[in-house]
Parts: structure tokens; sequence; C-alpha cells
């Protein structure tokens, strides 16, 4: 394809922040990955941040006839995402919503995701109807343009169904929003040619009513082959037809702005069950059999599929012992209820119940109604594909196919299916949404090798004749057509469907500027080109299917890489260094900023990912062979405890700099010194004073038996006392409040000095000196608490995750926990104002969210968790030495805190942070509770 791609970039660089354009090789590499097989290496990555910005970009492509991809999360598995031309990527930024009508319409803005959507509606007991798997990563543009559905959604519930408005740019740079009637008839003035044309295409298929009734059928059941050409028969308004046509378009057509969904009622009443059955033919009849009643959601699982998830953490035990005991051949059902009351919900249960009954399941039928039972469940499910990566040898690709048979030959169907799988040597791991005919399976192949992609080719083939000639199924039922189905969409449709989809793209996009080669393209061999190169790195990091579930998560997604782009990155250094030395240098030196000294290595990625890959510990791994030497930190190990006052000393000799010269020299000083030195701290207005000594503890009235605790004072708040014109208490003495207010005698270990829990030396990578300071921590609170005859509380969370990690014989409470359970109901508590929370990671890998939010709902009635930011990326020292990782995490922190009085956390590094980007005091739990508490039944 010609175009004029270097005065494109240079009228963009007019446009657009500098920031914004990357053409560096390095970074687009790292940009290009998604979850499909496929790579294509973009000629520049754009990030956009608003409407105003990508109208531009599509002007601008309009005049030099520069094609462009759209990408939104990144987490389509069929190729419609990538590109070697212009990659255009949405950012976090453009996330604007807005509610009507008491939660049954929600307007949402592309970037914000399906699981974000869901927590706004939740309130009003409502939700968008697509629910994919990846729905709290998959962002609103992607799961628009891909059609997305999911367990529960169907084909009733989808996007093209649930569609109210749509906001649509065009690749002439032209704007339909269909909820503005000015819009609307504008649209029809300006381009009376096109309303002709799709006039006419809607009657010449409404003409023929032999394609009217086949296109009917075709969406009896899941279908995202091709364009959603439903819309030509469904509507008669031509606008009405080209805003439906959009849906499931893969960015092919326009590029969606906004969306609004007609949301559906998201009952509170629900009931889960997952059973089992002899063969899966058996199951797939049962499913039939339930499919006519009222049923939420309904999944199947083959033995081999129930085999890869049955070691996961969250699968309970009943279901683990039940798998352990099937036969080969077996099969699984997952399947949900809801209902408007439990009453509704009982009566459901008991029929579904009658009727499976006929089908003899292997250990009955067993309902789980609590909430966090069933959301567990439904995480196993899922958890199935990337369970299947899990599995697969380092070199193989995991190829993820998707199709729907009729509801009534889905017992054949997957027979056929199951046969044609063992036919060519494949798993047969099946699992879907089998309510609606769907199911999916994967193909584990190394495709370098050519004998392999023969095999795969041919199968393909095979499979594809099965689907359509046998059974008229759908070839992609939710997972989008992209470059994978393209070459096959013609055999799904017949020619003059085929030629009326090409009119379609001709009509709305003329000169095939919209992501060219996906979803129709005349390459029939295209669904076997530009695979992923594959390289063995470690069990870890080789498990990774690139789905990009980790990215919400990660502090450094805006700022450099995220988690599966350093695996990617890393996995193409290894490639390069076999292949192309020059390169691989230059790619080394980039991955150390991008890739090493960016990345908190908090581990939030771990928690994120289905089957738990934490790229923190890889990225460990790597900086360990750089730490081996550092001096500083072995003065560190061996010293600590003088390490630790000379922190303490410098942090108050600052503070009195800051005094005499203010905060803004002090912090253009530092910064000065960081930028020729790198590595060194750089103020902030936020940064502490040096802690202060514990003061003498206070003792209760004599004779008076009290509880014992023991309360172990960290390093940080050893060396980390409160902020400047702040009214921020020492953590430690407010600790020992609390717990004396709530009636304990304290105990605070002797020695404390020279210990730490090892947590900066693990986070580089230095495991031996990180175990030996845990060993030592370990020792002495045994010690002191009679050999953990005693409770322990702390008062950082990172450091009680740390000393928690393998212990079996007793934990160390984190402060929000052991104030949640042991000291909320001793005390008065004052109500406050507008609180913030943060959720800091280590609280969210030990589960003790629950924890936090009791504290901070004790505390105010208008409590704010920030949507945007989950890791805030101080990550230890990394908030003095790498400020930018911080203030790239905590960018939309202040917009969302307004009018919040104060934050609260449970991290003394984490709260400086969290102050100096937020302009409010964060406090931790221990301080904010004793300022706004007193004892029940002390005078304290």
């Amino acid at each position: 394809m010609d175009y004029d791609f270097k005065s494109f970039l240079s009228e963009l660089e007019n446009q657009l922040d500098k920031k914004q354009i990357i053409t560096d090789e390095f970074l687009c590499f790292a940009y290009s990955t998604d979850a499909s097989l496929y790579r294509l290496l973009p000629k520049v990555v754009l990030h956009i941040n608003n409407e105003k910005e990508v109208l531009e970009v599509i002007k601008l492509a309009n005049t030099y006839k520069v094609p462009l991809t759209f990408r939104a999360a990144g987490t389509s598995l069929n190729g419609q995402g990538i590109t070697d031309h212009v990659l255009v990527v949405i950012t976090n930024k453009w996330n604007n919503y807005t509610i009507e009508n008491n939660g049954e319409v929600i307007r949402l803005q592309p970037s914000l995701t399906g699981g974000q959507a869901n927590l706004f509606l939740n309130k009003y007991g409502r939700k968008i109807g697509p629910d994919p798997s990846s729905v709290n990563v998959a962002k609103i543009g992607g799961i628009v343009a891909n059609n997305a559905s999911g367990m529960c959604c169907g084909f009733k519930h989808n996007s093209y169904n649930t569609l109210k408005d749509i906001r649509v740019i065009f690749s002439d740079g032209q704007i339909l929003d269909t909820k503005s009637v000015d819009s609307r008839e504008m649209f029809r003035k300006n381009n009376p040619d096109i309303i002709s044309k799709m006039s006419a295409i809607s009657e010449q298929v409404k003409s023929n009513q032999k394609l009217v009734d086949f296109i009917k059928q075709k969406y009896q059941i899941k279908n995202t082959m091709g364009y959603a050409i439903n819309a030509l028969i469904d509507f008669d308004n031509e606008i009405d037809i080209i805003s439906h046509l959009m849906v499931g378009s893969e960015g092919t057509l326009g590029f969606i702005s906004e969306f609004s969904y007609n949301t559906i009622p998201n009952y509170i009443d629900k009931s889960t069950a997952f059973i089992f059955f002899r063969d899966i033919r058996t199951c797939a009849e049962a499913i039939t059999a339930i499919s006519k009643y009222d049923v939420a959601a309904a999944e199947i699982m083959s033995y081999s599929t129930l085999i890869t998830i049955k070691d996961l953490e969250i699968l309970d035990s009943e279901y683990k012992e039940q798998i352990n005991k099937l036969q080969v051949g077996s099969a699984g059902l997952m399947f949900e209820l809801d209902a408007d009351s439990p009453e509704s919900l009982e009566v459901k249960k008991s029929k579904i119940l009658e009727v499976l009954k006929k089908f003899e399941p292997l250990f009955g039928v067993g309902y789980v109604t609590d909430a966090s039972k069933y959301n567990r469940l439904w995480d196993v499910r899922r958890a199935v594909l990337p369970c299947a990566g899990n599995k697969k040898p380092a070199l193989d690709t995991l190829v993820m196919e998707d199709v729907a048979f009729p509801i009534d030959s889905l017992a054949d169907g997957i027979t056929d299916l199951q046969n044609l799988l063992e036919k060519y040597g494949y798993d047969k791991d099946i699992a879907g949404h089998a309510l609606t005919g769907n199911l999916h399976f994967n193909l584990s192949t190394n495709l370098e090798k050519d004998d392999e992609v023969q095999r795969y080719k041919d199968f393909m083939h095979d499979f594809t004749d099965m689907v359509v000639k046998k059974y008229n199924g759908s070839l992609k039922a939710e997972h989008g057509t992209g470059r994978n189905m393209a070459p096959f969409v013609a055999k799904e449709w017949g020619d003059e469907l085929y030629k009326v989809m090409q009119e379609i793209k001709l009509l709305l996009d003329p000169h095939n500027l919209f992501n060219p080669g996906v979803l129709l393209n005349d390459d029939k061999d295209v669904f076997v080109k530009n695979f992923k190169r594959r390289v063995k790195l470690d069990k870890q990091a080789d498990k990774c299917l690139e789905c990009g579930f980790c990215e919400s998560v990660c502090p450094s997604r805006d700022l450099s890489l995220t988690p599966r782009q350093r695996l990617s990155v890393y996995k193409e250094m290894m490639i390069l260094k076999e292949t192309d030395k020059a390169k691989y240098k230059d790619y080394k030196k980039k991955y150390q900023y991008y890739g090493i000294d960016t990345c908190a290595a908090t581990g939030l990625c771990g928690v994120q990912c289905p089957v738990e890959i934490n790229t923190g510990s890889f990225i460990k791994d790597l900086r360990a062979e750089q730490n081996k030497a550092n001096v500083i930190d072995s003065f560190m190990f061996k010293h600590f405890s003088g390490f630790a006052t000379i922190s303490n000393l410098a942090l108050k000799i600052s503070r009195g700099f800051s005094r005499v010269l203010g905060d803004n020299i002090l912090r253009k000083s530092s910064l000065a010194v960081h930028k020729v030195l790198g590595n060194t701290p750089v103020w902030n207005s936020a940064m502490p004073t040096g802690a202060k000594s514990l003061k003498s503890i206070k003792h209760f009235e004599a004779g008076v038996t009290k509880p014992k605790v023991v309360y172990w004072p960290t390093c940080t708040t050893r060396i980390f006392g409160p902020s400047k014109d702040t009214n921020q208490n020492d953590t430690k003495q407010a600790a020992l409040n609390i717990l004396e207010k709530s009636g304990y005698e304290v105990i605070v270990p002797k020695g404390l000095s020279n210990t730490c829990c090892g947590q900066p030396f693990d986070s580089k990578g230095l495991y031996d000196k990180a175990e030996q300071k845990r060993q030592e921590v370990i020792e002495l609170l045994k010690a002191t608490s009679d050999n953990f005859s005693l409770p322990i509380v702390t008062d950082a969370s990172p450091c009680s995750l740390r000393i928690n990690d393998g212990m079996t014989d007793t934990k160390v409470y984190d402060s929000v926990a052991f104030i949640a359970e042991f000291c909320l109901d001793k005390l008065n508590i004052h109500k406050i104002g507008k609180l913030a929370v943060h959720q800091t990671c280590s609280t969210q890998k030990a589960g003790n969210q629950k924890y936090i939010l009791a504290i901070a709902n004790s505390l105010s009635d208008d409590v704010v968790i920030p949507r945007s930011v989950t890791c805030c990326g101080f990550a230890g020292d990394k908030g003095f030495t790498l400020p930018e990782l911080n203030a790239s995490a905590l960018s939309g922190l202040k917009e969302e805190v307004k009018g919040c009085v104060c934050g609260i956390s449970n991290s003394r590094t984490c709260e400086i942070g969290l102050s100096y980007h937020s302009g409010l005091t964060y406090y931790s739990a221990f301080d904010l509770l004793d300022k706004n508490s007193s004892s029940k039944f002390l005078n304290v």
C-alpha cells in the first residue's frame, strides 16, 4: 500500500505532543503486543487521549491516505488489533461516563473497561450486557468493536442488541452522533450517496427471502463472522443500520468515540452449580434441555479442560475431589440461575434440578448461593484459557478457536469436533458458553515448524467445512473475525452476502484506511502468516499468553512498559541476541529503564493474572544479576542500624533545609543532582522528617488484667516520621495509643534497631540477604511473643505480607486487619467528612481490603476508592529515586479525591506519594483512628 507517510508524520507533530508519537522500534515492538498469535510491527504508535486528537489523526490519515488501526486494551485474539502501518492506542484518559434513567442507560467513552461500567451501575442494580472473561480489562471501545459477549450475555444482551446510541468518526472525519437529532439529520444531508446506497443494499437483501431467512438463522446463535449484516434486515432507517453495522466491525468502518448501552438487571439473588456427567455428550444434552428454561449461563468443560483447572487455588476442595474421581471422557457443567427475589430463585432451582436428574449427574446437584463462593467458581471458569496456556510447551503457540453450533445440534457438534481434534493430534480442550451453542477450544502447536503450520492449516479447512456445511454454525461466535478468520468469511456467508459486506466496506471506508486486512481479506493464507516468534525463557515467563489481564493494575502502564510487554520484549531480545547483535544491544540498553528500572515489582500483576505469573519476580531475577556487587546494598545489609540512623538524620537535616530554602528550591536542587547522577532521591513537599523514638508506654490501673499484644514497629516507621505542615502523628505512637485504647498491654520487642523484614533487598533480587533479614525478625518476634502464643501486629502492610509468606505456625497481623477484628468494637469513633482510601498492593495481595474498608466506613459515611489507582508506584525507595513512576501511577488521583478531607492507608512510604500527588494528607490507619476515637472503657 503506497501512501505519504513522511508528510503525515510531519503534520502530526504539529497536532500532538511529541511524547504521544512513538517511532522508536523498541517501543513500537512493545506496544504492538496483543493477545493474538500474530505480530506486525507498526511504523508509528500514537497515544490518543480524546476525540479532538483522534479526529485530527483521522483527517490527516485521509489527506495522505495513511492506514490506521485502532487499539483499546489489546485483549482481542484474532489479530484485529495489529498493523504494520499506524497503530492508534486509546489511553486511559478518555474515560468519562454519564448514567441516565436511574441506571437504565449508561454512556461510556472508549477507554473505560467493562468492569468499571458495571461498578458505576452497581448501586442501581444494573450492568451492561456483555461479560467477556476480560471484562475487567477490555475497554468499551474494543468490546463494542468486537461485539464481545461472554458467559451470561448470550446474543440477547450483546452490544448490538443493547445499543442505545453511538458516536462514530468516519474515515473522512465526519462525525455521526445518533443520540442527537441534529447530527442524524446533518449526516443525511451531507451524505446522500451513502444514505441511498445503504438503503439500496438493505432493500436488495430484504427482497430476497432466502437471504433473509438465512441471516435470521445465523443470528439465532452467537456470530461475529464478518459484518453485522442482520442490521440490514432488522432496521429500515439507514442511520440505525449504519450504527448497528459499527458493532462488531473491528475498527474497519469507523472509530467509536462513545457508546450508550441499554443496561440489564443485575440480580442480587443468584445461585451457581458445578456438576459432572459421565461423558460430554450427556453433558451437552443436559445443556440443551435446560436451555429451554430461564438459565443465566451454562458453561461446558471437557475432561481435558477439567484436568487443567483442578489445581487452581481458587477452586474449592470439594470440586477438586470430584474431578479427581472422574473417568477419562467425563465432562463438567457450571451454570448460574438468577432472579428478582429469593422465592423466585428457589422455584428456578427446583425446576432445573428436576430437568437435570434425567441426565444422572455423577455427584448430584449442589447449589452455591454464597456470593464469595460462586464468584470463585466463575473466576475458575475465566481461568480456563490461561490454564490451557499454562500446560503448553514453551515454544508452542496457543491458538484459541471459537465456534457456535445450533443448540439442538450441540451434542453432535461436540462429538464431531472432538473426533476432528483427535484426527489431527490436538488436545481435546473444550469449554464454552454452551447455553448458546458456543464452544472454545485450544490448539497447542509450534508454528515455527513448517509441518506444524501445515497441520494447522489442514485442520482449519476441515474444521470450517464441518461447522459451515454440516451444521450451518458460526466460525467465530464472539472473538471476532480479525485476520485469523478473514479468509473464511465467504465460506460461511456465501458469495452473495460476502459481496454485500465488501460493498458496505467500500461505501463507509472507500480508501480502505481503517484496519485494512482485517475482517475482509483477499489473501486466503493470511491466517498462517506473521506468527509471533517464540523463545524459551523460564517456567514462569513461558506461561504468558500475552492476554493483557495484568495491564490494568500495573503502575508503569502509562510510563514505560506493562508486564506482558516486559515479557514480550525480553523474549524478542533473546531472539535478537542470536540473530541481530546490533539490534539486541539497542534493545538491551532501552530495556534497562523501560523494563527493569520502572517495574515496581510488587507482584500485583500476579494477582490479576489467571495463572499467577508474577512479572515482578521475573524482573527481580534480572536485577539480582546486576546487584550482586552493589556496595551500598552490602553496607545496608551489614550495618542496617547505622543505615537507618543515617537515613533518619538525613531526613531531619533535609527538613531543616526545606524550612530555610523552601520546598520548591530544594526540589529543583535535588532534581538537578538526580539528572546528573541518577538514582538519587528527589525532594517533594510531602517528604517526612526523621522519626522520633517511642515514648514510654502508658500503664493501666494496678491490678487490672489486660490481654497482651506484641507490636512490631517496622523500619519504615522507625525511619520516617510525620510530613511537614500536617497534623500527622508518628505512626508508632499512634499505634501504641490505639492498642492501649482498645485495652491491650503492649509489648514492643527489644533490639529493633538492626531489624528489617528484608523487603528492600528482595525488591533488588538479593534473595539470600532478604531471607536472612526476614528470619532475624521472625526469631525476634518468636522470642517476644512467647513462642508465638501472643498476637503480633505491625504497622506496614508490605512488611506483614513478607513476614507471613510461608509462615505456618502463626501470622503477623497487618494494622488494618488487627484494628478491624480486635479494636473497632472497643472504640467510640467520631465521624469525619469524605475520606479517600488507598488499598496498598500488599493489602490486595493479602486479601485485606475488607479490613481497611471497615475502618474507613467507621470513620466516614462517604468513602472514595479512586478507580484510576491500583498500585501507587512508590515501591519502597522508587518514589524517591524514580519519582516519575509514582507520578504516572497517581496521575488521576487528585481529580478523583476532590472534596475529600484526607486519605487513609497502611504503608508509610505509600502515604508520602499519595499526599504529594493528591494535595491531601494521607494518614496511617492507626493515626487517623487515634485522632478520631476514644476508648469505650478507658479514659484515653
